[in-house]
């Protein structure tokens, strides 16, 4: 682990950034068991457990928020690290109370608590890793830690979720999922931070940001591709329970799939930096829209066992190469300055759209047509960011 002469031991740094952002991809621990204890035992339809998803995605749209909260009002000369602690607790009292809920309305504000806490944490983490890895010059093997935890933590936990729903049941799934912000409390406490002795003012910082972002065309012109691309109706609620209830896909083999998607991700990220990084934002995601389309249709393929695995993989490795193609043209289009402020707004603006209005749109829709128009419906929905991409000029 990168240690340089004279600087302080990061090691429980290293350990937090780690733990964090597997907490992010371990939330695979709940894909399965979240959708059929909201279907099976609160009696919810498919469409409604589609709107709970969408409510629950709110707090990921506030991230701007949490960081300038942090940089503006530290507790005791730290940005960070306190604030970790607040975040990671509310994680933690979210998934009890999740645990705890026999109702749809507790339940709601019991995963708006936990997704308000991660959100949080991750923000906070991202922070203090950039802080932490200025100062020691490990900024590559921090990237490479956090995001290796996280995609470690995205495989294996799909396989094991849906073990433990069919083994232990829902409950204790999101009991199991409780403890691991209570891991990163405990870590937080052993990690070091730079004290500050003042924060920077908040409603300053607040309208600079947002001068900028109006301001600046490039980041207005990927604010808006990644709206219009990303708010295509979600499928993936009724796709779920297509495959649970039409299929007879058992929770084990549900929960194999998560961890499926989760590895044609890993592919498609090494896919990207190997092989597309050299072409043309413009011309990439151009080509990724497409493979959108066809990744959404190839469901109608999905007629037992052996079709799924390769179906999600191939939709893994589409939707990582996406992902990472659209985060790389809000880099670019940040102005200089006040990069993570404005990052922190379009990342925001994505998770409304696509963890928000895609859902719910997804879910209404579903209601309106059933599974197989709303297929069909969200492949052509893909195409409609086609015309925004003549504003990129990367």
């Amino acid at each position: 682990m990168p240690k340089q002469k004279g600087k302080p031991n990061l090691f429980w740094n290293y350990a937090l950034f780690a733990v964090v952002y597997f907490l992010q991809g371990a939330l695979g621990l709940v894909a399965v068991a979240i959708p059929l204890f909201l279907k099976e035992v609160l009696g919810l339809s498919v469409s409604e457990v589609a709107y709970i998803g969408a409510i629950t995605g709110i707090p990921w749209i506030l991230k701007p928020i949490y960081g300038l909260v942090s940089d503006s009002y530290p507790i005791r000369n730290k940005r960070r690290l306190p604030w970790i602690l607040l975040s990671a607790s509310l994680a933690s009292i979210g998934w009890l109370g999740t645990t705890a809920s026999l109702s749809v309305v507790p339940f709601a504000i019991m995963q708006i608590l936990a997704a308000t806490g991660v959100a949080a944490t991750d923000v906070f983490a991202d922070g203090l890793a950039v802080q932490v890895s200025r100062r020691a010059g490990t900024w590559g093997f921090v990237q490479s830690l956090m995001w290796g935890s996280r995609a470690f933590g995205a495989v294996i936990t799909g396989v094991v979720g849906g073990w433990l729903v069919q083994e232990v049941g829902h409950r204790s799934v999101f009991l199991l999922t409780a403890i691991l912000p209570a891991i990163v409390f405990v870590i937080a406490l052993k990690a070091k931070e730079k004290p500050v002795r003042k924060g920077e003012p908040f409603w300053p910082m607040l309208v600079k940001v947002v001068k900028t972002f109006f301001k600046t065309k490039d980041i207005l012109a990927a604010s808006a591709f990644l709206f219009v691309w990303f708010m295509a109706p979600s499928i993936g609620i009724p796709l779920f329970f297509h495959l649970r209830d039409t299929l007879q896909f058992n929770v084990l083999f549900l929960g194999i799939l998560t961890s499926v998607l989760s590895v044609g991700g890993i592919l498609g990220a090494v896919m990207y930096t190997k092989l597309f990084d050299r072409f043309t934002l413009k011309r990439f995601l151009t080509a990724m829209i497409f493979l959108n389309v066809a990744s959404t249709l190839l469901v109608f393929g999905i007629v037992g066992k052996t079709s799924a695995l390769a179906i999600y993989f191939v939709s893994g490795i589409i939707a990582f190469m996406s992902l990472i193609a659209g985060m790389k043209l809000v880099a670019k289009a940040c102005p200089i300055g006040v990069e993570a402020s404005i990052f922190a707004i379009v990342t925001g603006i994505s998770n409304l759209s696509s963890n928000v209005f895609s859902r719910a749109l997804g879910g209404w829709l579903y209601d309106l047509v059933g599974y197989v128009p709303l297929v069909w419906i969200a492949a052509g929905a893909g195409l409609l960011a086609l015309p925004l991409v003549r504003w990129i000029r990367y």
